[in-house]
């Protein structure tokens, strides 16, 4: 099985047509909206009972010249925000069912093994830390892991009279990060908004990213239960018993 996830960070912002895209570089802060872009009275917004409001087309604004995208990659937002994850996996498994007595008790059961090779890698971009200047550069970076678990399972039912069973198992369980958790990037940001905050919730500066290297969650569990069936076996009553135990590894 192969499992892949990919982001590719396709966002513009809309400038107006000039000498650049940003305010020091002589961007163009105002131009007049050319008649073919304005649109009716009926859509402006006199039904919330604010009168008229100036309304148009950013479509044909678009489409005309008048408003150009500029990748936010060549914003102040420099750093990318792309990244892929790639997980392949691999499974064998093997099973063998029994039965026999215990004294005049029948019983029934199964013994398995499944055993899961992964092997998952991530692309991405992360910043920089040599650098001692204010201008952050990304660089292209890699990861990933492979791993291999054996994860075993047991089943057994003691038939102890003919409407009442014993059933105990076991399994061992495995569950895998996101593929978002696994991504290799790192992209800081910052709220300028927060910059005078002390309070440590409204922190001006924060990050996101992944590690392609995360290791599964493996899960043990035990479950007893005891069966009563009534009325011609058409039901019956269960008490149950459920002990697991998960850790990372």
């Amino acid at each position: 099985m192969q499992i892949a996830k990919e982001r590719r960070f396709q966002q513009s912002f809309l400038t107006l047509p000039g000498s650049g895209a940003s305010l020091s570089g002589g961007a163009v802060r105002e131009l007049p909206i050319p008649d073919e872009a304005l649109l009716g009275d009926a859509t402006g917004l006199n039904f919330l009972g604010l009168g008229d409001q100036v309304t148009y087309d950013p479509f044909y604004l678009i489409d005309n010249g008048f408003l150009i995208p500029v990748d936010a990659r060549l914003s102040s937002l420099t750093f990318p925000q792309d990244w892929a994850v790639d997980e392949d996996v691999y499974t064998f498994w093997a099973r063998s069912d029994f039965d026999g007595h215990i004294g005049d008790t029948p019983f029934t059961g199964n013994l398995g093994v499944q055993v899961v090779y992964t092997d998952q890698s991530s692309d991405g971009f992360t910043l920089n830390l040599t650098r001692s200047n204010l201008n952050p550069e990304y660089i292209p970076t890699s990861g990933g892991a492979k791993y291999t678990y054996a994860l075993p399972s047991f089943n057994l039912n003691f038939k102890v009279t003919p409407s009442t069973q014993v059933r105990i198992g076991y399994a061992r369980t495995l569950a895998r990060a996101r593929l978002d958790q696994l991504n290799a990037s790192f992209a800081p940001s910052i709220n300028v908004g927060n910059l005078g905050s002390t309070n440590p919730s409204n922190s001006a500066l924060s990050a996101t990213g992944g590690n392609p290297e995360l290791r599964p969650y493996i899960a043990d569990g035990v479950d007893l239960s005891v069966e009563h069936y009534f009325a011609g076996n058409r039901g019956y009553v269960s008490g149950l018993l459920l002990q697991e135990t998960a850790r990372l590894r």
